[in-house]
């Protein structure tokens, strides 16, 4: 159990690392702009 919220919890950081890395390669204006109305990128 333990295990497995550890996994999830360092995929998604994984995965807002490679958002942010995408993001910041093509502009961060793009990102800001599709983020309207998903606070959950903001933290």
């Amino acid at each position: 159990m333990e295990a497995a919220r550890e996994a999830r919890v360092s995929a998604a950081r994984a995965a807002r690392a490679a958002r942010a890395a995408r993001a910041a390669r093509s502009g961060t204006g793009t990102w800001r702009r599709c983020d309207v109305g998903k606070s959950h990128q903001e933290e």
